[in-house]
């Protein structure tokens, strides 16, 4: 009974607090410590502060107070001399030399719905490895698809083949912790700034130039990041769905209940995160898709610890790098796009100020359509059909 309790009680949170999923108009880095023994994550300052969002408290109260009664023990990850050794069925160990971490199983990638693509894989430092898809003719015009909170590249599968038709190279990183990438176990092995490297790493280690860069959630955070670092490497932009946030405004409590769901709750199912930020829900086979990644809650530090690092106050210490990228797009006069969801309860107004302060976005054919928050899993093939045809005529111009 208390199982079930326990699962109904996470299913309202999923329901009360996702439909106002990932990144929020909020910002920066945060060096976040390890957590607590769960019984001493304290839910109740939501309650002195939030008085009237009575409903989600109460729910975040009594989730609590239920894992404090019967949460399982989480499989543990131990270091053997070099090598990590994760307990656990599913579990692959990695030989390293600096951050444990742990790597799923290839198996669990087999025959995903509309997703033939195999990896490829790259060295980005701190002994992790990188999963990225490779389509397209080597020559073709590159297309850099960058994802977000808590989904992997299986989001662009929709838009790939639409890329590869039009005789275009598509790109398709996982960032570390997600999809095929390796996997850190501490969480405060993540943080903004290696984010941003990891990125750059890759892009450098691929020689790429021109690039077109599509970018939603927390990857518009990591994409916008690297794009302004890096101006030469890249050619346009597309932000869908997502921002580059500053630290400039008061982050809402929508956030914070999400931030607590995501470090608060028992469980953090991963297709369902995914299901309540769209208009359209993914089937069963395509949750579980979002879920193959994951085989235990041990892989999930990097989806758990996501919403943590984005800044809310000026002094995080990502902000100052956030605040110098926000500077030089606003001299950004390269082609500057957004195709956004309008059905994103967070996001979906996020183009305004974009289009205000990047000199590039003036006169481009910008878009709000029919799609949640993950617009891709709802519009992918609009989305990519809408990038086709601009990236076409401004070339002409």
């Amino acid at each position: 009974m208390v199982d079930v309790e326990l699962e109904a009680v996470v299913e309202a949170l999923v329901a009360v607090v996702l439909p106002v999923v990932p990144v929020v108009v909020v910002t920066t880095e945060v060096e976040t410590p390890p957590d607590p023994p769960l019984a001493e994550l304290p839910l109740s300052p939501l309650g002195e502060r939030h008085a009237t969002s009575a409903t989600v408290t109460k729910t975040l109260r009594r989730a609590s107070l239920l894992m404090r009664a019967c949460y399982p023990k989480v499989p543990r990850v131990v270091a053997v001399g070099r090598r990590v050794r994760p307990r656990g069925r599913w579990a692959t160990p990695v030989w390293q030399n600096a951050m444990e971490s742990l790597r799923t199983p290839e198996s669990r990638f087999r025959n995903l719905p509309g997703f033939p693509y195999g990896p490829r894989y790259q060295e980005v430092g701190d002994g992790l490895r990188m999963a990225y898809i490779d389509e397209g003719p080597r020559d073709g015009r590159i297309v850099l698809m960058l994802h977000g909170e808590p989904t992997w590249s299986y989001l662009y599968r929709k838009m790939i083949p639409v890329f590869t038709a039009a005789g275009m190279r598509a790109i398709a990183p996982d960032l570390i912790g997600f999809g095929r990438s390796d996997k850190p176990v501490r969480r405060d092995d993540y943080t903004y700034a290696r984010h941003v490297e990891w990125v750059r790493r890759l892009l450098e280690s691929l020689a790429v130039r021109d690039v077109t860069l599509v970018a939603q959630d927390w990857g518009s955070l990591i994409g916008l990041r690297v794009a302004a670092e890096n101006h030469d490497w890249f050619g346009r932009i597309v932000i869908a769905n997502g921002f580059l946030p500053t630290a400039d405004r008061k982050a809402p409590f929508a956030f914070h209940a999400w931030r607590a769901f995501s470090q608060y709750s028992p469980l953090f199912p991963i297709g369902r995160i995914v299901a309540s930020g769209c208009v359209t829900k993914p089937t069963s086979a395509e949750r579980r898709a979002y879920d193959a990644p994951f085989p235990s809650s041990e892989y999930k530090a990097g989806a758990r610890v996501f919403p943590a690092l984005v800044p809310i106050t000026r002094d995080n210490p990502a902000v100052p790098a956030n605040l110098a990228a926000w500077e030089i797009l606003g001299r950004w006069e390269k082609p500057f796009l957004t195709l956004f969801g309008k059905n994103d309860p967070i996001l979906g107004n996020a183009d305004r100020p974009l289009q205000r302060h990047v000199p590039g976005a003036k006169g481009q054919p910008h878009e709000r359509f029919w799609g949640g928050h993950f617009v891709q899993e709802d519009r992918g093939d609009y989305l990519a059909s809408a990038i086709v045809k601009w990236m076409n005529e401004s070339r002409q111009m």
